[in-house]
């Protein structure tokens, strides 16, 4: 009776756990993507291109109108930031190997997060969804270019957005393991301390 109710408490326990552990990854992933902004626009500005033009890019090439790209590029961007810290969450309670146990083992996975992030999604968005996009935009800025010129100055561009994007994924999953392991350690072991006097 009295192991039943242990065994039952651990399972509440670990599911609370995991729960917070969750939500401290959808924090830490939101803050992480608050953090890139300012690398995207940089990567714009370098590109000769208005600051907003990522998230103005991001929001056209899935459907956004043009009066409200810039709101549907950044609102999908930090949906993205807070969906890959709420997995980064879950990952990191249920795999016990993963399990965060310190400051700097949490950084160490944000940055492989960051890093796992920028292979999945920002080298295929970038080299097949955007460039049609940012072809598009660049024309309507200068009308006397053409599509090649557009073509061509995006390709002499794209070593440098690729840098820049490695910099702003590994900026992300730093922000990531950090804010995520602040809350994991600090409140973790706080509910820990109230279970045990429990």
């Amino acid at each position: 009776m009295v192991y039943d109710r242990n065994m039952r408490r651990t399972i509440q326990s670990s599911n609370r756990s995991v729960g917070k552990n969750v939500v401290f990854g959808a924090i830490g992933g939101f803050v992480g993507g608050l953090v890139m902004i300012p690398f995207m626009m940089l990567t714009a500005i370098m590109a000769g291109m208005p600051a907003n033009t990522m998230p103005v890019a991001m929001g056209l090439a899935f459907g956004a109108n043009q009066n409200d790209a810039m709101t549907s590029g950044l609102g999908m961007h930090l949906l993205t930031s807070a969906l890959i810290g709420v997995i980064f969450g879950a990952i990191t309670s249920f795999v016990g190997k993963l399990r965060i146990t310190s400051f700097g083992k949490g950084i160490a996975e944000g940055l492989i997060t960051g890093m796992i992030a920028f292979v999945v999604l920002f080298v295929p968005i970038s080299m097949m969804v955007m460039p049609t996009v940012l072809v598009e935009m660049m024309m309507q800025m200068n009308p006397s270019m053409t599509q090649q010129q557009a073509m061509g100055m995006l390709q002499q561009g794209m070593p440098m957005m690729m840098g820049i994007g490695v910099l702003e994924h590994l900026v992300y999953g730093a922000v990531l393991g950090a804010i995520t392991s602040a809350l994991v350690l600090k409140l973790g072991a706080r509910k820990e301390e109230r279970s045990l006097q429990e």
